[in-house]
């Protein structure tokens, strides 16, 4: 290895990033805050920067399990109308005649998923603004 070869930032955060999961797959490995704090130093990262990326990282992690939570509650919700509405197509077919099951589709149906739609596909706004409204009520008043 040539001690006089240079190294740009990206390659210097990969390299870094390449040992450490070498060092985590030998054993297991953590770092605590002043650690980091002490890498992301040499790599040239100001000490605001990395506290605004971790900032950022819980957000994003929030955003997940709010994502996630929104979700199994609008299946849930879902899950009964969908059920009897399929039923009751079955029914409708097998029985022939005129499509009456379209009216507990329209009626009843379709309004559930509308009401569903922004939970099942939240916007980043609406989790960001739901993420950082829980953050504010967990952490304590100053």
């Amino acid at each position: 290895m040539d001690r006089d070869q240079r190294f740009s930032k990206d390659e210097v955060s990969d390299i870094v990033r390449e040992a450490l999961q070498m060092e985590r797959s030998e054993a297991a490995y953590s770092l605590s805050y002043a650690d980091l704090e002490d890498v992301a130093k040499q790599c040239g990262v100001h000490p605001d920067t990395l506290q605004k990326t971790l900032e950022r990282r819980e957000i994003e992690a929030k955003k997940q399990t709010i994502r996630r939570r929104w979700r199994q509650r609008a299946l849930s919700q879902l899950a009964w109308p969908v059920g009897v509405c399929t039923a009751l197509v079955a029914l409708n077919i097998n029985g022939g005649g005129f499509p009456w099951a379209i009216f507990p589709i329209l009626f009843w149906l379709l309004p559930e998923l509308s009401s569903c739609r922004t939970k099942l596909f939240p916007t980043d706004a609406s989790l960001t603004k739901t993420a950082l409204r829980l953050e504010a009520r967990q952490s304590p008043a100053h």
